[in-house]
């Protein structure tokens, strides 16, 4: 169709080039029938590009068009809240309650190292790892979080966050299972007292003993500046 078009018009060009000729030279009425041919020709013309431009608006397309963007159709409405330390120990709060204020559920000798509460519909976990008299080496606040020690390492997502010591063993995990559950593992130290707390369960040591065996399995790979966001197999 295209080629029938390009024809036409050049074969236009040329009647009315022809046509300037004869007319140039008396021949009018040979110039008059040139044109006409070209009136004609060019007519010719106008009509297939006009039924072409018809065929392509009709014709499907061949590439998908564009999704658009959209809501998600559901979204989880949350009326209970829980806290696991651990697979060993579980605080809930419906709705309700947490809307009155922070929680603090855990206290080791006057050392409370999680509060959580709701802002905006979404859970929160604040925690501190207890680092002596000096700062906590982790801290988490609001989802933003500081890991002071200089070879320890970290890695996250969207659901989950991993802080590993200078040997890439978990210290500390925080984990959204969804959007009204968050878990947490690791090791809590405070003066008297030894929390750990990990898929097995939770155990509350007091007066612990220098050395104690503990592990947490981790989730993700490091050093995560080379593997950011990717989990272990």
């Amino acid at each position: 169709m295209k080629v029938a078009i390009y024809a036409l018009g050049v074969l236009g060009a040329v009647g009315l080039a022809l046509f300037g000729a004869f007319l140039s030279t008396n021949h009018k009425t040979l110039a008059n029938w040139t044109l006409f041919a070209t009136v004609v020709v060019c007519a010719l013309g106008v009509a297939l590009y006009w039924q072409d431009q018809i065929w392509l608006d009709a014709r499907p397309s061949s590439e998908p068009p564009a999704p658009s963007l959209e809501a998600p159709t559901f979204q989880e409405r949350v009326e209970k809240f829980t806290l696991s330390l651990g697979a060993g120990i579980n605080v809930r709060y419906s709705l309700s309650d947490m809307e009155k204020g922070p929680k603090e559920p855990f206290n080791f000798g006057g050392f409370k190292p999680i509060r959580f509460y709701v802002d905006n519909g979404k859970f929160y976990a604040d925690v501190g790892l207890y680092g002596g008299s000096g700062l906590p080496p982790v801290e988490v606040k609001h989802n933003e979080f500081i890991v002071r020690p200089m070879n320890w390492d970290r890695n996250s997502d969207k659901n989950a966050l991993e802080v590993v010591n200078e040997l890439e063993r978990p210290i500390f995990q925080l984990v959204y299972r969804s959007p009204g559950h968050v878990v947490i593992n690791g090791i809590f130290q405070a003066p008297g007292w030894l929390v750990l707390a990990n898929e097995d369960g939770a155990t509350t040591i007091a007066n612990p003993p220098t050395q104690v065996a503990f592990a947490l399995k981790r989730i993700f790979k490091y050093p995560s500046w080379k593997y950011p966001g990717q989990h272990e197999q």
